[in-house]
């Protein structure tokens, strides 16, 4: 079920209906034999009663997918809780351990052997859902090139390959379960002692297709609140929900076309032609990802959720570095939280680099360590879009950039060559600078074939052809004139919006202060652009969201 289907939003009208007419929790108390009442952990752990209607829809919003991909994740979520909770009573034997021990060393002792039974339960929790993952993700594929190379060798016939469940959200919900794994681990967090609130946390269902990535502790707060349903908050929820189906179905949809008709036949196009596409297909994806973001958080405040941000205005970014702290916010912060971070403090990379900095300098063993850490994460990053060719070249493309930067820091050559890193030029120049180096690499995945990239490149950066603007060249790749300027006139508007947002704060809590009047014109203007502007009807099939497929 896409959150652009008309299927979808009477789902989200039911959901809505039955989540306001749910009486909110009772505020139960226990009581002291003094006579004082006080709110129990069991009372504080328990999930109010509107949690039950969300995890009730969110579970039949996944049943939509088919009853095995829900069994799977079921079962997978029960899985990952009884670790959680055999973590939690290890921990809870070593306390009660602990505190009949006085001698420190037999302390020490003991804190070692329970904790190495921990990182055994965690370790263990997650390469099952590694695997698990590893299966639904890449199983058919790797059947058929086994049956390819078989057939190659003339060993046999193909091998058919067995049906693969691939459930809904695999790779975000993975990372978020891995990630509350080592958190129990680490100490973090207390395990979860009640089911139904972790398979909420689980399987929430506006943000189960595409994110954000949550952190457990912090979505658990949110559905514990049982805050009160107002008018205000559904009028702001619906707004976000306007703006986040305007930039998908309004802009990001039609330069979809546009981008697909020039891959399609990529051999026509040449040079700038290849510029533009670049262009238009960051945009897009941004149109697009962050559009879908807004609607699951407008979604979300319905229900009185607040959610991660995913994106932070990343137009504005100075750096690639400075970019992937405002672009998918949440899988860059679970890297750095669970990769980038253990990593760099491990006692194995750590002695490297100390040998390397006794045998050469402080700055090659440094340097060792950032190369490493880095290009780790960055090759996780690629495997997680995906295990062809292009996603790992991709991710070692970012990663030659954010080694660069960390290593080399540019800033220091800005101060040798006399260039004033704070006027307001240099910083649009970087700003420019950042989003070209990210069109860039976006043509690296895009075309789904590295050696359709490589033609790209090459027309890129070999050709120069600017009659193509007035040509008509551009026209044949499945825009018309007017629906061409539209898109440039659509993407200002995404950037004045954007800089609005950075400069003044914002646009909701502006549009409120303003007349009745004026904010049903400025809320039904956008209601009139997506059902004029946007592209879908008969003939059309609006395309899914981009990082469903993940």
């Amino acid at each position: 079920m896409v959150f652009t289907s008309f299927s979808f939003l009477g789902f989200l009208a039911l959901t809505i209906l039955a989540f306001c007419l749910t009486p909110r929790r009772r505020r139960a108390r226990d009581v002291l034999p003094s006579g004082k009442h006080f709110q129990s952990k069991r009372h504080a752990t328990a999930l109010p009663p509107r949690g039950y209607v969300l995890l009730a829809f969110s579970l039949v919003f996944y049943s939509f997918a088919g009853w095995k991909k829900l069994l799977f994740l079921l079962l997978t979520a029960l899985f990952v809780w009884l670790c959680s909770r055999q973590m939690g009573q290890v921990y809870d034997n070593m306390n009660n351990t602990l505190s009949r021990l006085e001698d420190r060393k037999e302390k020490a002792s003991v804190q070692k052997r329970y904790r190495k039974r921990c990182r055994r339960l965690a370790a263990f929790g997650i390469v099952i859902l590694l695997v698990f993952y590893s299966y639904c993700k890449y199983g058919a594929m790797l059947v058929g090139a086994i049956s390819d190379l078989l057939v190659s060798l003339g060993k046999g016939g193909p091998i058919t390959a067995w049906e693969v469940i691939v459930p809904l959200g695999l790779s975000y919900y993975t990372l978020s379960l891995i990630g509350y794994l080592l958190d129990v681990y680490w100490r973090k967090q207390e395990h979860e002692s009640n089911f139904a609130l972790f398979l909420l946390c689980v399987c929430y269902f506006p943000q189960i297709l595409q994110g954000p990535i949550p952190r457990y502790r912090l979505l658990r707060k949110e559905f514990l609140e049982d805050t009160p349903v107002t008018s205000q908050q559904l009028c702001r929820g619906a707004q976000l929900i306007l703006w986040g189906y305007f930039k998908k179905l309004v802009i990001a949809d039609r330069l979809n076309i546009f981008i697909t008709g020039v891959l399609g036949s990529y051999q026509l196009y040449d040079g700038l032609a290849f510029w533009v596409t670049a262009l238009f297909s960051t945009f897009q994806l941004y149109a697009d990802f962050s559009g879908c973001m807004d609607i699951v958080q407008g979604i979300s405040e319905l229900f009185g959720i607040t959610l991660e941000k995913n994106f932070d205005h990343p137009f504005t970014s100075r750096s690639v570095a400075e970019w992937w702290r405002r672009w998918h916010i949440t899988l860059c912060q679970w890297m750095k939280d669970y990769v980038y971070f253990p990593l760099a403090v491990s006692p194995h990379l750590i002695k490297v680099g100390g040998k390397l900095k006794k045998r050469f300098n402080a700055k090659v063993g440094k340097a060792f360590v950032t190369i490493v850490t880095i290009g780790v994460v960055w090759l996780l990053t690629g495997l997680w879009h995906g295990v062809k060719v292009c996603y790992l070249i991709w991710g070692l493309y970012y990663a030659l950039f954010l080694i660069i930067d960390t290593i080399a820091q540019p800033k220091r050559l800005t101060v040798r060559l006399g260039i004033d890193g704070d006027s307001p030029a240099w910083q649009r120049f970087q700003m420019v600078r950042t989003t070209l180096i990210f069109s860039v690499g976006r043509l690296i995945t895009v075309p789904d074939d590295f050696s359709i990239s490589l033609h790209l490149f090459q027309g890129m950066f070999t050709h120069f052809n600017p009659w193509i603007f007035w040509d008509g060249s551009l026209l044949t790749a499945g825009l018309d004139g007017a629906n061409l300027i539209l898109s440039l006139l659509l993407i200002t508007l995404l950037l004045v919006v954007e800089h609005s947002q950075v400069t003044r704060g914002s646009i909701r809590d502006r549009v409120a202060t303003l007349k009745l009047p004026v904010r049903w014109v400025v809320w039904y203007g956008l209601l009139a652009g997506i059902l004029i502007l946007g592209i879908y009807g008969p003939g059309y099939s609006a395309s899914s969201f981009a990082y469903m497929n993940f």
